[in-house]
């Protein structure tokens, strides 16, 4: 055991449980983007759907690009200091659930409104 408290991977899972929190480095908002089921029809509910799929997509994107690394990987997440795929939540590298579901809340409520004016 580390001096000052437990290993990384032991206080990772306490945080997690006790905080509810979810991997980070866009992760959760990949998972919930690729959980997403779009319909083929054209409507404003259909365009209001790829709109947040995109904006779920969109952090992950960016780290990458901020880092320098090409392509998104098909699973998990990308240790963006270290440049390889990781177990973000085992390392550490954690986003709290409530801040997750308040910004895609308000992903929605953006999408909803511009569809309205637009």
């Amino acid at each position: 055991m580390a001096v000052g408290g437990p290993p990384a991977d032991v206080a990772a899972r306490l945080t997690i449980q006790r905080w509810r929190c979810r991997p980070g480095g866009g992760v959760a908002f990949r998972q919930a983007a690729l959980a997403l089921s779009i319909p083929e029809a054209a409507t404003d509910r259909v365009t209001g759907m790829k709109i947040v799929k995109e904006a779920l997509e969109a952090p992950m994107r960016q780290l990458l690009v901020n880092a320098g690394i090409p392509e998104v990987p098909a699973e998990g997440g990308v240790h963006v200091v270290a440049a390889e795929p990781a177990d973000l939540a085992a390392v550490g590298i954690l986003d709290s659930a409530a801040a997750i579901r308040s910004a895609v809340q308000a992903a929605a409520g953006v999408t909803t409104r511009f569809l309205k004016i637009a």
